[in-house]
């Protein structure tokens, strides 16, 4: 699957910092739609990006 966006990228400051971008709507339907077969916990989503 190849989803391309654009957003903002924001700074989690808790124990473990993480880098995220808000997925937009749309996308985020397709994604929501495979979540089931490819997370490995905490519905987390193994990608491949280019910043």
């Amino acid at each position: 699957m190849n989803i391309e966006f654009t957003g903002a990228i924001w700074f989690w400051r808790g124990p473990a910092p993480w880098f995220f971008v808000t997925v937009p709507p749309a996308q985020s339907i397709d994604l929501h739609s495979i979540s089931g077969i490819v997370t490995y916990g905490w519905g987390m989503i193994p990608v491949d990006a280019l910043i």
